[in-house]
C-alpha cells in the first residue's frame, strides 16, 4: 500500500489505515488532550479484556435532520470513567500514566493512527478517518455495543 497523503486519503478505509506506534513526546501530548476513538470492533475488544469501566460515551454532532447525535465509546477522560463525556471533551485519556499507554497493544484506530510527529499536515486524513470511525458507530453493532456497556455499567435504557 502507498503512504497516506492528502491526494489519496480517500482511498482509506478503516481496513488498511497504516499504524504508526510512535510515543515520542509530540504523540504523547496527543493523549494529554483527548483520548482516542476507535471503531465499534476495538471497543468491543476492550470491553473482553476487562476494561469496561475505564470508557467513556462520546458524542458526535449532528442536526436532527442528519438524523441526529451519534453515540461512541472511548477510551474515557480522567474523572470521567464509566459516564458521559463532558460537554468539551477536553482531558488526558485514562490509560495515559507516566507518559505510557497502558492498552498500547489493544489502543483504538485512532490512536494506531494519527501521530502529531508526522512530517505531513495528517489534519485532513484525521478528519476523514473521524468520518470513517462515526460511520461505524452509526451502525445497529456500534449500537448493540453501548447497550453491552450500558449493561455492564449498570445504567438504564433510557440513559443517552
Amino acid at each position: 500500500m502507498p503512504s497516506v497523503t492528502q491526494e489519496n486519503f480517500e482511498m482509506w478505509n478503516l481496513s488498511n489505515v497504516p499504524t504508526n506506534e510512535c510515543t515520542c513526546e509530540k504523540c504523547v501530548e496527543c493523549c494529554e488532550r483527548r483520548p482516542c476513538w476507535g471503531t465499534p470492533g476495538d471497543i468491543e475488544l476492550l470491553i473482553e479484556k476487562g476494561f469496561s469501566h475505564q470508557l467513556m460515551l462520546d458524542y458526535w454532532v449532528r442536526t436532527e435532520s442528519e438524523g441526529g447525535d451519534i453515540y461512541i465509546l472511548c477510551p474515557a477522560i480522567v474523572d470521567y470513567e464509566g459516564r458521559g463525556a463532558p460537554f468539551t471533551p477536553i482531558g488526558r485519556c485514562t490509560f495515559l500514566v507516566n507518559k505510557r499507554c497502558l492498552i498500547h497493544k489493544y489502543k483504538p484506530i485512532e490512536g494506531k493512527y494519527v501521530c502529531e510527529c508526522d512530517e505531513h499536515d495528517n489534519h485532513l486524513l484525521y478528519r476523514h478517518l473521524r468520518n470513517l470511525i462515526v460511520n461505524e458507530w452509526d451502525t445497529r453493532k456500534g449500537k448493540e455495543i453501548i447497550e453491552k456497556w450500558k449493561d455492564i455499567m449498570g445504567m438504564s435504557k433510557g440513559m443517552w
